[in-house]
């Protein structure tokens, strides 16, 4: 017997022109956000820097930071998500987030940073949908996307951070019958390649710049930027990020089912054993991941922003301001993808404050090929551009980049 938990048939939903009109007619409307919580903690501080894997005594450590021109610990850059990542809901029943029914993935985000968020702070947010577009795809035919907007707002008022999301929704039934990447398996690693990993994450910490200010006249385009690697990507990492960043969706038992019976347009099944779970379950079970039309569980596209930002911070140091952060995500990271972040400066501008544009690119350790259809979200200053190299490339760019590190 199936499961009736839904009037929805996600498997196989479609972008109805009513549907579409429904999320239309939201455009511009303003909606309180909610999130994961309510107050920037130690322990949530601290739980979010481990998710995105950043020891920046900034986040962590209260004498350090006391010592710093914050006075006092700061969050990372990108933990404002934690305060809107349920999203805003509207009296009518819209939410924010994928279109209902549809398979959404993450294509890019926009951060401008005007304030850190400090210990204490209890932070509120709204959320506004900007724009609904389609846009042809190799993925599933057609993308249908959406932009949205939340602003962040300390409890005085004040403006702490804007964010923009850009999501390509997609019709699960198409993107199963084009099956793009059908054939993508994990990558097996041989021992040198997890020793060179390795070697990467034992000289990271030392190669931050910290206390030591980093002077408009120490910069030169063309500077590179010590490199940073994530991975590989485990389904263990993925639960040390959702233990920092949150879920709206991660309820269990009575609660789950509560959560399915109040958002039906949340709820996937896994046909193999016939029970319920919901669209966030596509991260880590199989199942649900190949019924939406993708070969493998994969990353969170916040989790890869948050890495650009932890390379931004190291190389900056705790005197430097990342004020605005621009990524595009071509397509998402399956479990066993190992990243490479690195970047380089691209200019030096005066605009009221000292400026200086970085150009950020993560070269994927996996076996995807780089068919880059859903492209230029954004146009901005820091893009996220995903490379295909094979495994030697990345092994020898990585010596490479951390020899040169090792001479400064």
């Amino acid at each position: 017997m199936e499961i009736p938990l839904t009037s929805i048939d996600w498997e196989n939903a479609a972008a109805t022109p009513e549907l579409l009109e429904y999320y239309r007619s939201h455009i511009g409307v303003e909606y309180q956000s909610h999130g994961w919580l309510t107050e920037a903690s130690i322990d949530a501080i601290r739980h979010y820097a481990e998710g995105v894997g950043d020891d920046n005594p900034l986040f962590l450590d209260a004498e350090y930071a006391g010592a710093s021109r914050f006075g006092g610990i700061i969050a990372p850059a990108t933990f404002p998500t934690v305060f809107s990542n349920k999203g805003g809901q509207a009296d009518d029943g819209f939410h924010g987030g994928p279109i209902k029914g549809l398979f959404g993935l993450w294509a890019g985000d926009r951060w401008q940073f005007i304030e850190p968020v400090r210990l204490g702070d209890r932070v509120t947010a709204t959320f506004s949908l900007l724009s609904l577009r389609e846009r042809p795809s190799r993925f599933g035919k057609t993308a249908f996307e959406t932009v949205e907007e939340v602003r962040y707002h300390d409890a005085q008022g004040r403006r702490l951070s804007t964010y923009q999301t850009v999501r390509f929704n997609y019709e699960r039934a198409a993107a199963r019958e084009q099956a793009k990447y059908a054939d993508i398996k994990p990558y097996r690693y041989s021992d040198a390649e997890i020793e060179a990993i390795q070697r990467a994450y034992e000289e990271e910490a030392g190669r931050r710049r910290g206390a030591a200010p980093r002077y408009w006249e120490d910069v030169a385009q063309g500077d590179e930027l010590p490199p940073l690697v994530k991975g590989p990507l485990t389904l263990t990492q993925l639960i040390g990020f959702v233990l920092g960043w949150g879920s709206a969706y991660c309820m269990t038992n009575r609660l789950a089912h509560q959560f399915h019976q109040a958002n039906p347009d949340s709820v996937l099944i896994n046909r193999e054993f016939n029970m319920p779970d919901n669209i966030e379950g596509a991260h880590w079970d199989l199942s649900l991941a190949q019924q939406s039309g993708f070969p493998y569980t994969y990353d969170f596209g916040c989790m890869r922003t948050a890495w650009c930002s932890h390379l931004l911070t190291d190389w900056s140091g705790d005197d430097g301001w990342v004020k605005e952060l621009d990524v595009q995500i071509r397509r998402p990271g399956i479990i066993g993808d190992t990243q490479w972040v690195h970047g380089r400066v691209t200019g030096k501008r005066r605009d009221g404050d000292d400026a200086v544009d970085l150009n950020s690119e993560p070269d994927l350790m996996d076996i995807f090929t780089d068919e880059q259809e859903e492209v230029d979200p954004f146009a901005g200053s820091l893009d996220d551009f995903l490379e295909e190299l094979t495994m030697e490339q990345v092994a020898e760019e990585a010596d490479r980049l951390l020899e040169e590190f090792r001479a400064i």
